[in-house]
């Protein structure tokens, strides 16, 4: 019965149920099974009393789902429209949202302390940061600042701690695992972890070769008071002063 839907949705009401997105009228439900949806293009939205229209991150037009007697909005356009940052991590699966916005963001190195101020460095000084580069190296992109991790090699873990001056629900940076000095015996791969350090649990992992970098990192921290950084494994060093740099390149919170 048409009485049974109010069209005039609005965003406050509590029993809306927001989806992560959607791209056609063939969807995938919670259990990763084929579903058939219809693309409600015929309800409106109302926030504030104000009919808004939807749209995604690259501007186009984005309408609700209907799927057994449940209407489903699109997360990022609900979120854009209630000013709620809202941040897609790949790697897990997982929608991060926060009240702070975008432009809220603060340094790492400025809202953290290190628990190991030997070995994790703070640092501003570009002269030795390695840069993004392309296959033909042509810079991609610069960092102004990063944590810098040394120290470490086969048989000698870096552990630090780093305590929050206040609570942020994500850490987001590109990191790069590189060698200073003289000749390596061998060059061998690096781990790196980092752990809510309350409650013991890993927030992140990844293996990183020689000159390797991952870019666009997005961390959920929420919760997290300190955390910890593990880096294991790395090159034995050489017979000249060489050592293995894990460089976390503009780390922000947020």
């Amino acid at each position: 019965m048409k009485n049974l839907l109010n069209k005039q949705l609005s965003v406050k009401s509590l029993l809306i149920i927001i989806m992560v997105t959607f791209l056609s009228i063939t969807a995938l439900a919670a259990a990763n099974k084929q579903i058939q949806a219809t693309l409600a293009s015929d309800i409106t939205i109302k926030y504030e009393g104000v009919v808004r229209e939807m749209s995604d991150a690259n501007g186009k037009t984005v309408y609700p789902l209907s799927y057994e007697y449940t209407t489903y909005l699109p997360i990022r356009a609900i979120s854009d429209m209630l000013g709620i940052n809202v941040v897609w991590d790949g790697d897990t699966q997982t929608v991060l949202l926060s009240n702070r916005v975008p432009g809220d963001e603060e340094r790492l190195i400025d809202v953290a302390t290190s628990s190991n101020t030997k070995k994790v460095v703070p640092t501003t000084d570009t002269s030795n940061f390695p840069d993004l580069c392309d296959a033909q190296g042509n810079i991609l992109r610069a960092y102004d600042f990063a944590l810098r991790f040394s120290g470490f090699h086969i048989g000698n873990t870096l552990d630090s701690n780093m305590a929050l001056d206040k609570g942020f629900s994500s850490l987001s940076f590109d990191i790069v695992y590189a060698v200073s000095g003289g000749p390596l015996y061998t060059s061998a791969p690096v781990t790196v972890q980092l752990f809510n350090a309350d409650t013991g649990f890993m927030l992140w992992e990844c293996v990183l070769d020689v000159e390797e970098f991952k870019t666009n990192v997005t961390v959920d921290i929420k919760g997290a008071e300190t955390l910890r950084w593990t880096v294991n494994g790395g090159s034995i060093p050489g017979l000249v002063g060489t050592d293995n740099i894990i460089y976390i390149l503009e780390p922000y919170v947020l």
